[in-house]
């Protein structure tokens, strides 16, 4: 997975319509209530050991290179899109993340890219009929809190458009797969970009269960970039999504900005917590 989303409308509309730091993502998220919390693996991690054990479940997370004519023409290619639903009809019970990153969504090319995202769930779906979504579509990944606010703004009302537009897809799914990857260690606006996005679940379907997509590791292109979080920056993360999602996706790379692995520890600070919140829990 690209660790940043191509870059939605919103994004450039802030460069052009630059607005006030307000730190306010309107209306509170309806918490979740009476349902498990899932916590998935999509680590990369060298040196990782099978954490089903511990509580963690698998997640077939596809790249979009798989199913791709070629990396040239980033088109759907349906024997690929067919191949890769009968391989994951194989494997009932573990939902299927699409990561599709190169298509856009400005200007014509939108409605292409919402006609490409639909011709996917539509192949894939004949061969298998298992829970499916796309990682960081809908609502669309604005990235950080800063692109969009204020709510309300010029840059905010662009985003819901664009949200509302991908409505087709949101219908399609079965499963939400927003991010909240870290910047830096403003959990205010990080909140913020939490409740803006889950709040534009609310014009979809929102009886299909929601799984944000973590990573313990400071975003690339950030000051402390491909760094493990701070300790209680990852505890209030989990802390915060526990009642407003149905569970988390922990996802990382395998490598770091100058190419070397990162390696599994049992004892990084992240683990520790996260043990501890699935144990205070009883996620098992």
């Amino acid at each position: 997975m690209r660790t940043h989303p191509f870059l939605p409308a919103c994004y450039f509309a802030a460069l052009l319509f630059p607005c006030s730091c307000t730190k306010h993502a309107g209306q509170p998220v309806p918490p979740v209530t009476n349902k498990p919390f899932l916590v998935f693996n999509a680590m990369q991690y060298q040196g990782m050991p099978d954490l089903t054990g511990q509580g963690l479940r698998n997640v077939n997370l596809i790249n979009e290179t798989s199913l791709f004519t070629s990396s040239e023409a980033e088109t759907p290619d349906s024997a690929k899109i067919a191949a890769l639903g009968t391989q994951a009809s194989g494997e009932p019970g573990i939902p299927v993340i699409f990561d599709i990153e190169a298509w856009p969504y400005t200007g014509s090319g939108l409605q292409a890219t919402i006609d490409s995202f639909l011709e996917v769930i539509r192949v894939f779906k004949q061969t298998d009929t298992g829970a499916m979504g796309f990682y960081g579509v809908v609502p669309n990944d604005a990235d950080t809190w800063e692109n969009i606010e204020p709510a309300g703004g010029a840059n905010y009302v662009r985003w819901q458009q664009l949200n509302t537009a991908l409505t087709p897809i949101a219908d399609k799914i079965d499963l939400f797969f927003p991010s909240f990857y870290t910047h830096d260690n403003d959990t205010t606006s990080w909140s913020d970009f939490v409740t803006a996005t889950l709040g534009e679940l609310q014009k979809y379907n929102v009886h299909k269960p929601v799984y944000a997509f973590l990573w313990p590791q400071y975003h690339d292109g950030s000051p402390d970039q491909y760094q493990f979080l701070d300790t209680n920056v990852w505890k209030f993360e989990l802390k915060t999504l526990f009642p407003l999602v149905d569970g988390i996706v922990i996802w990382s790379s395998s490598k770091t900005t100058l190419g070397v692995s990162n390696e599994w520890s049992d004892s990084a600070s992240w683990w520790i917590v996260t043990e501890a919140f699935m144990a205070e829990h009883q996620i098992n």
